[in-house]
């Protein structure tokens, strides 16, 4: 079986952002220590990765959308979402 060569992009294209995981890993390698750490984080919050769209999956890949994923680490990455018990109690010892 002929393998295709994978063309770049065109920037103005909708689908410009869409990246192989192991790029976007390497892009942010001070976020993702390796893809093994990625992979981690994509387990934990696949369902809500998917429904904003920073995940998808195309002809049995995964791909990323880099623009989206970023938004969705800031956010899901947050102490207050993953440990609320903890940050409430850290938010009243700034408060008292």
């Amino acid at each position: 079986m002929a393998h295709r060569k994978l063309s770049q992009p065109d920037p103005a294209s909708p689908l410009a952002d869409l990246m192989e995981p192991t790029h976007y890993v390497d892009a942010r390698s001070w976020v993702f220590r390796g893809v093994e750490s990625w992979k981690w984080f994509v387990r934990r919050h696949r369902l809500e990765l998917g429904a904003r769209g920073a995940v998808l999956e195309l002809g049995g890949r995964l791909l990323v959308h880099a623009a989206k994923f970023d938004a969705a680490v800031l956010e899901l990455a947050q102490p207050a979402r993953r440990y609320p018990r903890e940050a409430a109690a850290d938010a009243r010892q700034v408060e008292g």
